[in-house]
């Protein structure tokens, strides 16, 4: 294997052996294999080649538990040291009544597999002779599994979409391994899944302290980051409603209007444009009810009268102003997590502000209600 370091005074273990790199070598280094321990962003890899000598081919795209919302599939491969004449023989569900294989001999070694199926796939890749037969050797074979053809949705906002206060850790990675951290997520990819009998990605974009203002201006780094999504599930306003510099509902404002800019409303209507615009779908939550005016202050004795929660009303009024403006395109009902969680905080919040274990497996149920519709 041939890498290239650009690292001061660095060591790589092969085998046993440690070479030590100077911040002046800059040419390659010839080993089997390395393993390497280094912070983030203390080194690169450039140039990584297998030079043994013995064929060998490594499927680059796609990678195990990859999902993607359209039919057909591209698998592409690097190979290297094959003779004249031989190829790539590239097998999806190998062992399976909807077996099929492409050979491609020449580079690069890509190819797509057309109409497929909802369902979890598996793609094979073989260095084959000229005659199409597979060569034997420790490296002229390559799988990837759990390539998924379903769903793909990526929930935002604050800390509750992130997961904050989830105390059960049973549920933290989804079934079929591609969400995990915790949080409404995985459980939602699990219901959606069983519901439809089909994968789903449920990718969680969550951040602390998040507002909609935030929200306004990530949404477009959220977008080019996930070009395949589907739906985006939104949610907003618990931060929003900070009692100490509070973010104005907008409620019943529209663009134009004095006061409008900078509102609630404002930010999720700049969040659903840009959402809308990228030909995604657009999923609203209702805010949940606030305990107190922070996690660890002076609990409320009405928690519907509190201080945040006048606001948090004003703000799920304004979630249904949107919902019900036709131009933004909004088919899914929003989960009422308002109404759900004033009934319910007792024993399915982890604080003042933040659902518990239980709380965020009662949230994968309701979003699941709501998008299964």
């Amino acid at each position: 294997m041939l890498s290239k370091w650009i690292y001061p005074k660095q060591q790589v273990e092969a085998f046993g052996e440690v070479i030590v790199i100077n911040d002046q070598q800059n040419n390659g280094i010839e080993v089997n294999r390395f393993e390497t321990e280094t912070a983030q962003q203390d080194a690169y890899y450039d140039n990584i080649l297998y030079q043994s000598g013995k064929p060998y081919v490594i499927i680059t795209q796609p990678d195990n538990y990859y999902l993607q919302c359209t039919p057909d599939l591209s698998v592409q491969a690097i190979a290297d040291n094959l003779q004249v004449n031989w190829g790539i023989k590239f097998v999806l569900d190998i062992g399976t009544a909807y077996e099929q294989s492409i050979i491609d001999k020449t580079k690069p070694y890509e190819v797509t597999f057309t109409d497929l199926a909802k369902s979890e796939h598996v793609v094979d890749a073989f260095v084959i002779d000229d005659l199409g037969n597979e060569v034997a050797g420790t490296d002229t074979h390559d799988k990837k599994i759990q390539i998924g053809i379903g769903d793909y949705y990526v929930a935002i906002g604050d800390s509750i979409t992130k997961g904050y206060g989830d105390d059960d850790p049973s549920d933290d990675i989804s079934a079929d391994g591609r969400n995990e951290g915790g949080g409404y997520e995985p459980i939602l990819n699990n219901l959606l899944t069983a519901e439809r009998g089909y994968p789903h990605n449920i990718v969680n974009e969550g951040v602390e302290g998040a507002t909609s203002a935030d929200g306004r201006f990530s949404i477009s780094t959220i977008l080019a980051e996930h070009p395949h999504a589907l739906r985006f599930l939104v949610q907003y306003g618990t931060n929003d409603s900070d009692i100490w510099l509070p973010i104005p509902s907008g409620k019943g404002l529209h663009p134009g209007d004095p006061g409008y800019p900078g509102t609630f409303k404002d930010n999720m209507q700049q969040i659903i444009d840009a959402i809308n615009a990228a030909g995604k779908e657009v999923c609203l939550a209702k805010v949940p009810i606030a305990l107190a005016d922070c996690s660890h202050c002076k609990p409320y004795e009405d928690p519907s009268q509190g201080q945040k929660n006048l606001l948090i009303q004003e703000y799920n009024e304004v979630i249904d102003e949107l919902v019900g403006d036709p131009t933004n395109n909004i088919s899914v009902t929003p989960p009422d997590f308002y109404s759900y969680f004033e009934v319910h905080y007792p024993d399915e919040y982890a604080d003042w502000l933040h659902p518990n274990g239980i709380g965020y497996h009662s949230m994968a149920e309701l979003w699941a209600e709501v998008l299964n519709q």
